[in-house]
């Protein structure tokens, strides 16, 4: 009789086992395509607004002058830029990727020294000139 209940107790703890594994599994495959898809989205938001930005700095340095709707949207851009590698940096650190050295510093202080050094010197500029 001991015997059988000991089988009995085996065999549910490898039930338990298998189930919380097989959970684990599909939770962790989840959470991949999640992030799979997020980082579709912003990689093509991130590829999109550097083309953009790439085109309008072209058009200021021609027109040696920037619009205001360029001045905000560069900002917008840019943001989303620094905002966008500083969190997967981030994502990156908690799950202790290696990351390459421009990763940790560059990609983030560039972004963010254009969206926001260039363009408030420019907004100072203006402001100057119109009094």
């Amino acid at each position: 009789m001991k015997r059988w209940l000991l089988y009995v107790v085996i065999t549910v703890l490898v039930l338990v086992a298998g189930v919380y594994v097989l959970k684990s599994f599909e939770e962790k495959a989840a959470y991949e395509s999640f992030l799979s898809e997020q980082l579709a989205n912003d990689l093509s938001w991130l590829s999109y607004y550097l083309v953009i930005n790439q085109q309008m700095y072209e058009e200021i340095g021609a027109n040696q002058a920037i619009a205001p709707g360029q001045l905000e949207q560069l900002s917008e851009q840019n943001s989303f830029i620094a905002g966008t590698a500083q969190s997967y940096l981030q994502l990156g650190m908690n799950l202790k990727a290696d990351l390459p050295e421009i990763g940790k510093n560059g990609i983030v202080n560039n972004a963010s020294q254009i969206g926001f050094y260039k363009i408030f010197e420019e907004v100072r500029r203006l402001r100057t000139l119109h009094g």
